[in-house]
């Protein structure tokens, strides 16, 4: 249900008994019990050219402090009796959320009523996600938006239609502590019929709210069957290794052996993935934005879940911190996403469909690329026939990933189909790394020796290895 909130137009301050007089008394005695005297909400509309009026008996003479640049109050002084004030925002609030503030109302240089001033929303909508996925599967998908308002919404093709609008999904309460705001997270939900093919197919939601349109585009692909079977039981713990390289770096294939022996020391829990840039003779695309974004400066450098850098020290010393980066993902920041996924590669098109479990309800990024193993040519130091493994040939969906809004115990579906450029020595050779990140205020500060630790804005949580024509289910620890 939306909520509702009354607006409070006229306000009354009892305050204690004196004797009327002819003319005002500019300074009476002070209330002799010395108590504080109560204060109120104020309601102002959106727009700037409803102005409130507030009417009291005060007993007194008085002063309005005010903390709020985006109210006038008029006027800011004066003595007992009736006083009316009239309250009036200086600009239109085009936002969403309220604007609040506070402003204080002291009598006799003692007495002190604080007061809340809130200015309401535009009414409006705010789409948390621009594309939604369906799984191949007949079933429902939703789309979560943050509205101050009621609104509809239709789908455009006949294989899905709107089921239900639901509002109320959240609630926040002002700085008052006791007003409701009426912007609110609302759910709609559609429901969808199984797709007769593998080729994704796509319509768009329509949502127009206060005679604004707002679209998101619903995709739908390959059906994955994997179900979440529990929510409350830790999800399987995988890092993410990136290694910026280049075949003119001739101190890279110290590194690159570094990881091998890491990755045979931690064969379930570590992925890598080597990204070429600096005019390296073997490709990646996005390759040197991909580098940019983790501020490399130097080859190699190791990036481990966005948050440890690793250098390139000895083999040896570099494969413990590695796996000391793993153990410790493990130990002190478990996963709070699953993940999914099923691929399938025919007449020049990878399709994918993955399916994300969250346990938190958290704005998250998804990350597709294509890798290949086996690629044989020059490296710096390695000689003219260097294999080239876990390569970034494709950047799917691109360097910043998609995002994607998760619920509490709940699971998203993202549906891809991607062309196939002409980038790889060998198909068979290739596969796709999937991995979830979400972004952080603090940086993450562990205990790992030599590691040294970045703030980039964002950690991996989670990451897997997909075949090309193939599945990857959800994992648990135990």
């Amino acid at each position: 249900m939306k909520e509702s909130i009354k607006l409070l137009a006229f306000a009354f301050l009892a305050l204690a008994a004196c004797t009327p007089k002819a003319d005002p008394d500019p300074d009476p005695d002070p209330d002799p019990d010395g108590k504080p005297l109560a204060g109120e909400t104020v309601i102002l509309p959106a727009d700037a050219s409803s102005p409130v009026t507030l009417n009291y008996n005060i007993s007194g003479s008085w002063q309005v402090y005010s903390r709020i640049d985006w109210l006038q109050i008029s006027p800011l002084s004066g003595f007992s009796g009736d006083s009316q004030l009239t309250l009036s925002a200086r600009s239109a609030n085009t936002g969403l959320a309220e604007r609040t503030g506070s402003f204080d109302i002291i009598v006799n240089g003692t007495q002190r009523a604080s007061f809340y001033a809130v200015q309401e929303g535009a009414e409006g909508l705010e789409l948390l996600t621009e594309t939604v996925s369906a799984n191949g599967a007949a079933g429902q998908v939703v789309v979560y938006v943050n509205t101050n308002t009621e609104f509809t919404a239709e789908f455009d093709q006949n294989w899905a239609k709107v089921a239900d609008i639901e509002y109320g999904l959240s609630s926040n309460t002002l700085d008052d502590g006791v007003t409701v705001s009426k912007l609110q997270m609302a759910r709609i939900s559609l429901e969808v019929e199984a797709n007769p093919g593998s080729s994704m197919r796509s319509g768009t939601l329509e949502i127009n709210c206060g005679g604004q349109n707002y679209s998101v585009a619903v995709r739908q692909g390959l059906t994955n069957d994997s179900e979440i079977e529990d929510f409350d039981s830790p999800f399987f713990r995988r890092t993410l290794a990136m290694r910026f390289t280049a075949t003119w770096c001739g101190y890279c294939p110290r590194m690159a052996e570094a990881y091998k022996q890491a990755i045979s020391a931690n064969p379930d829990r570590l992925i890598p993935m080597s990204i070429h840039s600096g005019n390296s003779e073997v490709y990646s695309e996005n390759g040197d934005e991909i580098a940019s974004k983790y501020r490399v400066s130097a080859f190699p450098t190791g990036i481990v879940n966005a948050y440890a850098e690793v250098q390139n020290y000895d083999s040896s010393v570099c494969t413990e911190m590695i796996s000391g980066l793993v153990d410790e993902a493990v130990e002190k920041l478990p996963a709070k996403t699953a993940i999914s996924a099923v691929s399938e590669t025919s007449g020049g098109k990878f399709r994918l469909m993955c399916t994300v479990a969250t346990k938190e309800a958290l704005p998250y990024r998804l990350h597709v690329y294509l890798l290949e193993d086996g690629i044989v040519n020059f490296q710096n130091g390695g000689g003219n026939n260097y294999v080239h493994d876990y390569v970034e040939r494709c950047a799917v969906t691109g360097d910043d990933g998609m995002v994607f809004y998760g619920m509490e115990n709940d699971v998203v579906n993202s549906a891809f189909e991607y062309t196939l450029p002409d980038v790889f020595d060998d198909i068979d050779n290739a596969y796709a790394v999937v991995y979830v990140t979400y972004d952080t205020e603090d940086a993450f500060n562990g205990s790992v020796t030599l590691a040294k630790y970045r703030d980039f804005g964002h950690i991996v949580d989670n990451v897997i290895k997909v075949p090309l024509n193939g599945k990857t289910d959800f994992e648990y620890e135990n």
